[in-house]
């Protein structure tokens, strides 16, 4: 009777227990249906928020792509002026070099011409203490008297001032034309870069306006 007993109370408190668990207060069930409608309210916005964060990394990503991409460009370009410009400059120093060179070797070959005739020509008046000094303006000088009275100078020396004078005028073209490239060049480069760097600054204006 005592084990039948204790069986039915033991049974009894269990459903108590049970009626307890499946009971909730008033108090609880208005807590959980607050916290549902915060949760459908606030979810999108919070999905919204969500994107955005993601849509403004992605912008902030595809910016600092294009930031590094301009970056190696600009520094592409950079270099490859300046390796243009030093060659520019190599080949005219190689250029005034051969030219001044030409010149000395024309009018060292001149003055010896001239020296070795200086006894029997008008030349003669042009020395001073029997030391002569040949310049540019006496190579002019000798050309304009081959012109104005050839009689006063030998064939020989007419030929070689008229090859000094046309060697000299060669290569004041050719030092001017290199000089015109070189400019037109570095011209051409920096407008190239200067067109890059604006239209890759567009672009990522553009992606950043567009991504935000």
């Amino acid at each position: 009777m005592k084990k039948k007993n204790k069986k039915k109370t033991m049974k009894k408190k269990n459903k108590r227990k049970r009626r307890k668990r499946k009971r909730r207060s008033i108090k609880q069930i208005l807590h959980d249906v607050e916290i549902k409608r915060y949760v459908i309210e606030h979810g999108s916005a919070a999905a919204v928020a969500l994107l955005l964060v993601v849509a403004a990394a992605a912008a902030a990503a595809a910016a600092a792509v294009v930031v590094v991409v301009v970056v190696v460009v600009v520094v592409v370009v950079v270099v490859v002026v300046v390796v243009v410009i030093v060659v520019v400059v190599v080949v005219v120093v190689v250029v005034v070099v051969v030219v001044v060179v030409v010149v000395v070797v024309v009018v060292v070959a001149v003055k010896a011409v001239i020296l070795t005739h200086r006894s029997k020509y008008i030349i003669n008046e042009w020395e001073s203490s029997h030391h002569f000094y040949f310049s540019l303006s006496l190579l002019c000088l000798v050309q304009v008297l081959s012109i104005v009275c050839p009689e006063t100078v030998p064939g020989y020396v007419m030929k070689v001032t008229e090859i000094a004078v046309v060697v000299i005028v060669v290569v004041v073209v050719v030092v001017i034309v290199v000089v015109v490239v070189v400019v037109v060049v570095v011209v051409v480069e920096v407008v190239v870069v200067a067109v890059v760097v604006v239209s890759v600054v567009a672009v990522v204006v553009v992606v950043v306006v567009v991504t935000t």
